[in-house]
């Protein structure tokens, strides 16, 4: 017989893998939404040598595209090998979790509770909130608070090994780079209670080896980007569009509001564990210090986090996927403290089965999570229904996936497999889905329809479109999108507004029988005659001194004629 405590963790251990496990299986099906579609087209620009911002545009910060680029590199194409790396960090992220209360709270068991709820949690924002920056900053902060709290004489390489770790998660969103903060705060004022000679030394230390590990990422990324010749792209990026698109909902005098909104979602907007766990901690004290040690690191790392929600004013659900896991873990924590009150076997199955029952999230607008996975099961196991299924499931009020596979296997019998397409919207995974290349950097048209950026945007769209004319244009209908431009059109109405594009399809496509939700436009036939001087005409261009245009006639060219018989002497 195995000693209580080695039973118990084991049985603990048994139930999470038991609940994570066709969880994490799950999300492998899960496709792409809107930013999946552009981090995936970016990835796919990065593998070919480009680089965000300059080739393809976006508002995220670098991290992400990489990130994709990275698991496209080892898998390949699609969401299927971003969404196996997803599947990883969650799962390494539990045991990040379990390391972390082990440390502070003396068992695994809070830890391996806390690592399943987040991947409940995270299993239920499904396809469109997960896959994002935050999703992956989740576990990259759990592993760099757990370098930074290592004991002993390496002590000095993890924490140098965490500020790298804290650096990265900025590069995916900057909210969680700034935990880094928090924690080299924390971690100060413990170490100068430890060291009583000499407490600003050993508070400097602390600090010092935190933020230069953070600054290797930063550096080393602001240096590839300006040897690449794409920092003022990124400058411009972040200077010129992102400041105003934030504005669209955030304002000074409402921080504090803004800021209760976001703590009060977090707490019991998705799940009821969170605050009883919480409640439980408050009830039954941490009686050790070291417990109460991890619980501020803890507590230091959701700060900035709720912080940076409330500064972007949007509260999309993935905004929260990075302060989840850990509000998950003080969910665990508390639950355990909460089980001793328990007594016997009897009453402990009692608090496990009431604990079972608090791992509930309140999904506002999809339907129920049993059901989801109900059907995502029988879409795995049954052929016939499974492409309607995965359509049903992957479509929301502003994005409908049968239409966009429609529209890229309309772009594949349309097109030349190399010729290059354009997408007037916002659904950048037909790039994806059809394997053809955008024809500007603009792989979705918010640049051109918010108000202050416009004007930089569309000549720059028209003069890609002119550079790389693509072969077919599809106009996106119903797409509006009030919190990303700023009004109440979509893609097919913003087009009246857009003289130069509206131009060219006139001039230069004809159109072809769409759907409700598409337009389609494919490029008029060019007489041969007419191509030939266009091709010429574009040769004398490449010529140095050589315009479009000479004030010289052409001269024609004389035929040839053979010589005549020798005159006579």
């Amino acid at each position: 017989m195995c000693p209580a405590p080695v039973r118990t963790t084991r049985m603990a251990i048994a139930a999470a893998v038991l609940v994570v496990l066709p969880l994490l299986l799950m999300i492998l099906q899960f496709g792409a939404g809107r930013d999946q579609g552009v981090y995936l087209v970016a990835a796919r620009a990065i593998e070919s040598g480009g680089l965000p911002y300059r080739d393809v545009w976006d508002i995220k910060p670098p991290g992400i595209y990489y990130l994709y680029g990275f698991a496209r590199t080892l898998g390949g194409a699609g969401m299927t090998p971003v969404r196996a790396f997803e599947s990883a960090a969650l799962a390494s992220q539990i045991v990040a979790f379990a390391l972390l209360t082990r440390r502070f709270a003396g068992s695994i068991q809070p830890g391996l509770w806390g690592g399943a709820l987040a991947v409940i949690l995270h299993a239920q924002l499904e396809f469109w909130h997960t896959g994002q920056p935050e999703s992956f900053g989740g576990p990259v902060l759990a592993w760099a608070l757990v370098l930074a709290s290592t004991p002993g004489r390496h002590r000095g390489a993890c924490r140098l090994a965490a500020g790298a770790l804290f650096g990265a998660a900025g590069l995916l969103k900057p909210p969680l780079g700034g935990a880094l903060v928090s924690t080299a705060l924390i971690l100060a004022w413990r170490e100068a209670r430890s060291a009583p000679r000499r407490p600003l030394r050993a508070a400097a230390s602390v600090g010092s080896t935190l933020a230069l590990g953070a600054l290797l990422p930063v550096a080393a990324t602001l240096a590839w980007f300006g040897l690449r010749g794409a920092l003022p792209d990124l400058v411009e990026v972040f200077r010129d569009f992102v400041p105003r698109y934030t504005a669209l909902a955030f304002s000074a005098d409402r921080l504090p509001s803004l800021t209760f909104r976001a703590f009060t979602e977090w707490l019991f907007r998705f799940s009821s564990v969170i605050p009883a766990g919480i409640a439980f901690l408050l009830w039954r004290r941490e009686p050790d210090e070291e417990g109460r040690w991890g619980l501020a690191l803890i507590a230091g790392v959701l700060a900035p986090q709720i912080l940076g929600i409330a500064l972007q004013a949007k509260f999309f659900e993935y905004h929260y996927g990075a302060a989840l896991p850990f509000g998950a873990l003080l969910g665990g924590w508390g639950a355990a403290r909460g089980l001793e009150v328990f007594r016997g076997r009897l009453s402990r199955g009692i608090g496990a089965g009431l604990l079972i029952l608090l791992m509930q999230a309140q999904p506002e607008f999809r339907p129920p999570f049993l059901d989801r996975c109900a059907r995502r099961l029988r879409a795995a196991t049954s052929g016939a229904e499974r492409i309607a299924i995965l359509d049903a499931l992957q479509s929301t009020v502003e994005v409908d996936a049968a239409a966009n596979r429609e529209a890229a296997a309309w772009l594949r019998r349309a097109t030349p497999r190399d010729a290059r397409v354009f997408v007037w919207g916002y659904e950048p995974v037909i790039y994806e889905d059809s394997g053809r290349l955008p024809a500007s950097r603009y792989v979705y048209n918010a640049p051109q329809r918010a108000p202050w950026y416009a004007s930089i945007a569309k000549p720059r769209l028209v003069s890609d479109l002119a550079l790389h004319p693509p072969a077919a244009i599809v106009v996106e209908r119903g797409d509006v999108i009030p919190q990303v431009t700023g009004d109440s059109l979509d893609s097919d109405r913003a087009l009246e507004s857009f003289a130069g594009l509206r131009t060219l399809l006139e001039t230069g496509y004809e159109e072809e029988k769409g759907t409700a939700r598409f337009r389609y436009f494919r490029r008029r036939a060019v007489p041969k005659e007419k191509a030939r001087r266009f091709r010429r005409a574009r040769k004398n261009q490449r010529k140095p001194g050589r315009g479009l245009s000479t004030s010289r006639p052409c001269r024609r060219r004389r035929p040839y004629r053979p010589p005549g018989p020798c005159p006579s002497p």
